[in-house]
């Protein structure tokens, strides 16, 4: 059990398959476009561009990406119990399913086992992934030259780090590793709006 609700292994089947349908609705309806944009917004005005697990709306400090859109709307979360999910959609007036699936992918969809290796999520690792997250799911993305060169750092540094394996003969994993940083990195300049570059740094042949 996790903020969320969600297990590890859930039920699944059809009942997976409603959960699933009903987290879909809630972030194509008008209030779930709403808070998303809002959320776009939010996490731009962060002077400190930093998310946190496991937390909600700190008085001063912490917050998760929730909690940084209650406090853009002026919205005080501070003694609401991060793992009640009905109270956080009421006062921020979503769908639950929506508040479980936001706190799920703050909370635990960072990288977490990567090829052999645990990936520790940074604060400011959650931000940059959780403003991706918002982008990704908002029918009017926001662009941000800002974000967009976070990203294409980040997916550069993929990009080599899968060249280097596959040069000491990691094949398989490499070309796994290196085609998702190839997809991350070309999403970060349609994420600016500028033209994606014909090849990115270090394709190894």
């Amino acid at each position: 059990m996790s903020r969320s609700g969600y297990t590890t292994y859930g039920d699944g089947g059809w009942q997976l398959i409603m959960w699933r349908g009903a987290v879909a609705s809630a972030i194509r309806g008008k209030r779930g476009q709403r808070l998303i944009d809002d959320m776009q917004a939010a996490l731009d005005a962060m002077p400190v561009k930093e998310l946190h697990a496991e937390v909600l709306q700190e008085v001063t400090g912490p917050v998760c990406a929730i909690g940084a859109v209650a406090r853009a709307r002026g919205i005080d979360l501070t003694t609401v119990n991060p793992e009640l999910p009905e109270v956080v959609s009421e006062r921020l007036d979503i769908a639950e399913a929506l508040a479980k699936e936001i706190a799920y992918e703050n909370d635990e969809g960072g990288p977490g086992w990567v090829l052999g290796i645990y990936r520790e999520e940074t604060p400011a690792d959650r931000w940059l992934r959780m403003r991706e997250w918002a982008w990704d799911k908002s029918n009017t993305p926001r662009p941000s030259m800002d974000i967009a060169n976070h990203l294409a750092a980040q997916a550069s540094a993929h990009l080599c780090q899968a060249a280097d394996m596959f040069e000491v003969g990691f094949e398989y994993r490499s070309e796994h590793a290196r085609g998702n940083a190839r997809q991350k990195w070309r999403r970060a300049f349609r994420m600016a709006g500028v033209d994606i570059p014909e090849k990115a740094p270090r394709e190894a042949g």
